[in-house]
């Protein structure tokens, strides 16, 4: 029977076991692959703590499982749920430094503490509160054993369990001569071109011996005598014969002497007036006394 101090105490550290569980599937799942080494020194710690000792190891197991579950389904879902579980811890406490500590030892429980899986546990020291530069949690550089060797490749990351089997094994293509076997029989030998000589039987007679083209000579004998002698146009004396009179001898101008005679004498000398006297003539009477 289970005592009414083990009750409170249960009841008490319910959010606490739940936030281990969640952090240690959280670390666990940070690689890819669960290893058994992680949820031995889980359960191993669950044995040891004082505050867990009242929770049954399958309880604990359990709630660990139903994190990695979320976690196979989908990474960003299962994360937010952990840090869900794990804000419920008070910020900056010794319980708060303890889930740092399990989570540590988790990573740690396989003999590699792999930078994913300390940027996890950086993490939440940042929600909680903590400083994560009192613990070891700087990350490392790669080291060789880190790359593969030769034909040598990284272990696979595990798979969901609840994928399908055609998923997991999906089929193979069907090699390329089964392809060909499915093709019908004109694809699988097309007809081939005639050689060219065959191709130049088939051809009619004016496209065997097409006509050459006429040489300058041949084609010129073809021109009508108008285009082949054309009229030469007149010299241009023979073209002023062919104008007029008036055209050919066309008057001279008159000089201008010449043309002067011809003016009568009233044009030729016009009389002389004088102007002061002219204007006086048309003066009144009564301008010409001032």
């Amino acid at each position: 029977m289970i005592s009414l101090l083990d009750r409170v105490k249960k009841v008490k550290s319910k959010n606490f076991m739940e936030a281990v569980a969640a952090g240690s599937a959280m670390v666990a799942f940070a690689d890819g692959l669960v290893r058994p080494e992680e949820v031995d020194k889980l359960l191993e710690y669950v044995r040891m703590d004082e505050n867990l000792r009242v929770f049954d190891s399958l309880e604990v197991l359990e709630t660990f499982e139903k994190y990695i579950h979320q976690f196979e389904f989908d990474f960003q879902i299962g994360k937010e749920k952990a840090l869900k579980t794990i804000r419920r811890i008070d910020r900056n406490t010794e319980k708060a430094r303890l889930l740092i500590l399990v989570c540590i030892a988790i990573g740690s429980a396989d003999g590699e503490f792999d930078n994913n899986q300390r940027l996890v546990v950086r993490e939440m020291c940042r929600i909680l509160g903590i400083d994560h530069r009192r613990f070891d949690l700087n990350l490392r550089a790669p080291s060789p054993q880190d790359f593969p060797k030769g034909k040598e490749s990284r272990p696979r990351r595990a798979l969901p369990h609840n994928i399908p089997d055609w998923m997991k094994n999906p089929p193979r293509l069907h090699a390329p001569s089964k392809k060909q076997e499915n093709l019908p029989e004109w694809m699988r030998n097309p007809p081939r071109l005639p050689e060219p000589s065959k191709q130049k039987e088939n051809l009619p007679d004016w496209m065997k011996h097409p006509p050459e083209p006429q040489k300058q000579a041949e084609r010129k004998d073809n021109v009508p005598d108008w285009m082949r002698n054309p009229p030469r146009l007149p010299e241009p004396a023979k073209q002023k014969e062919n104008l007029p009179e008036w055209m050919q001898n066309p008057p001279k101008m008159q000089k201008q002497a010449e043309r002067k005679d011809r003016l009568p004498d009233w044009m030729q000398n016009p009389p002389k007036v004088d102007p002061r006297s002219e204007k006086q003539d048309n003066v009144p009477e009564w301008m010409k006394k001032q």
